[in-house]
């Protein structure tokens, strides 16, 4: 199997805006539903399941 990396800089350790643009386009109650979901799929971006990941990579195999 090969070995696969990545660099240390990547665009996940970039610092972004935690304000989304489109956000503003929501309502009252949408907009509160978005930021208590956002740091769950924020730490998902950063440390991911590895059941999803090797998932990920049998399909992959699978194509």
């Amino acid at each position: 199997m090969i070995e696969i990396t990545t660099p240390e800089t990547n665009s996940l350790q970039e610092t972004k805006s935690d304000i989304d643009p489109n956000l503003e386009e929501l309502n009252a109650e949408d907009q509160s539903f978005y930021s208590s979901i956002v740091p769950d799929l924020n730490a998902m971006l950063e440390d991911p399941n590895p059941e999803i990941i090797n998932k990920i990579v049998n399909y992959s195999k699978s194509v």
